[in-house]
């Protein structure tokens, strides 16, 4: 008996030093948590301001110009009525170009994610093949800089 309780003793410190372990590892892990939050956040914040700023002097340009367009329509005598055609042939015109760009975006998107997919895809079918992976870099080709995953090309969604 008494020697199972000095056994005892010793696996109870043992498992009271690696409690203690894990404890203060806990706490690190949290502290660092927090800390990474408050810095994100931070950051976040920041941003945020910096866009508001950029936000307000674009409405301040945006007044300044629309000013400005009512001074030349008054100076130049157009009808009220063909300045609003105009402007909204334009605005339609503008709506188009932005659908537009977004539709090439999308594709470079889409072309990009498929030239990565079949690079890495020719990589592993020559490494299959017995051509170190050495040799195949040695060959200059590279992925493209994306922000898609490696996940397969189909998943890839138009965002509106």
């Amino acid at each position: 008996m008494k020697s199972q309780y000095e056994q005892l003793t010793i696996d109870h410190s043992d498992l009271k030093g690696q409690y203690d372990s894990a404890e203060k590892k806990r706490n690190d892990l949290y502290d660092t948590f927090t800390s990474t939050v408050k810095e994100v956040q931070a950051k976040s914040d920041f941003k945020n301001l910096v866009l508001e700023q950029k936000l307000q002097g674009l409405s301040q340009n945006i007044e300044k110009a629309d000013i400005q367009l009512q001074e030349v329509v008054n100076a130049s005598g157009i009808d009220p009525g063909e300045v609003g055609a105009i402007t909204s042939s334009l605005e339609d015109m503008l709506n188009t170009k932005n659908a537009h760009i977004k539709d090439l975006q999308y594709a470079v998107i889409r072309m990009t994610k498929a030239y990565n997919d079949g690079l890495r895809t020719y990589k592993q079918k020559l490494k299959g093949c017995g051509i170190p992976e050495e040799e195949f870099d040695g060959m200059g080709f590279a992925e493209a800089p994306t922000n898609t995953s490696s996940a397969p090309a189909g998943l890839i969604v138009k965002s509106k």
